[in-house]
């Protein structure tokens, strides 16, 4: 796995910005905590780390998609909990840009998340040294996330010139044309369907085959996350 990643970093789309978004705004109603802040240690670990941000799984998700090559990192979420000393630490260990952006609206769902993203990156695009960024939308919620798909998404949106995702996945979802994803927004608030298949729809996502299903096994529910611990704990 890892001469695979080694692979994709030796071919950056070094011409353009790759922006990282962690969409952790949900309220995490069914797990009942915050999904972004659950450890993905093993119980005896855990109580050796009490908590520490760097087994989390904001953490986890910020750094699949460092190792996938994005250059900065956004996480989109209105929670309190995402403190400035919480997205130092993650800056530091993983020597990229982070920063949060807040969702405009509450309860909109990933689509607006998305859209706030967009909507607040929107005059900062323009000035990094004239590149057009290109955006990757991850959930919080995968915990057996693998950088090397997120790679070939990236790949693949770039020589495409597209937006992508994978089939019956509409996340992640790598944007590439931003205008044109604001206008699809536009159109999706018009239309009042806020699904992210209706916004992959309406960008003509190229969708590619799925890599392993496990990859994106979500974990919604106590009952979910302790079957994805199991996995993980089984892989290690």
């Amino acid at each position: 796995m890892n001469q695979h990643l080694n692979l994709f970093k030796l071919q950056p789309v070094i011409q353009d910005t790759i922006i990282g978004v962690v969409l952790s705004g949900g309220q995490s109603s069914r797990m009942g905590q915050n999904k972004a802040l659950l450890s993905r240690c093993t119980p005896n670990l855990k109580q050796v780390l009490h908590h520490s941000i760097d087994q989390s799984m904001l953490y986890f998700t910020c750094q699949q998609l460092v190792q996938a090559g994005v250059n900065k990192v956004i996480i989109s979420g209105s929670s309190a909990i995402y403190t400035d000393e919480i997205i130092a630490d993650i800056a530091f260990n993983l020597a990229v840009p982070v920063s949060r952006v807040s969702d405009e609206q509450e309860a909109q769902g990933p689509v607006g998340g998305i859209a706030s993203v967009l909507t607040a990156q929107t005059l900062e695009t323009l000035n990094i040294l004239n590149r057009k960024a290109r955006y990757l939308f991850v959930p919080v919620d995968l915990p057996l996330l693998q950088a090397m798909d997120l790679a070939q998404l990236i790949q693949a949106g770039n020589v495409n010139k597209r937006a992508a995702h994978f089939e019956k996945q509409p996340l992640p979802l790598f944007i590439y044309d931003v205008t044109q994803a604001q206008k699809a927004l536009q159109q999706q608030r018009a239309k009042g369907d806020g699904s992210v298949w209706y916004l992959a729809s309406l960008l003509r996502s190229l969708t590619l085959l799925a890599p392993e299903p496990n990859h994106w096994l979500n974990a919604n529910t106590p009952q979910e996350w302790a079957h994805a611990q199991a996995m993980i704990n089984s892989a290690d």
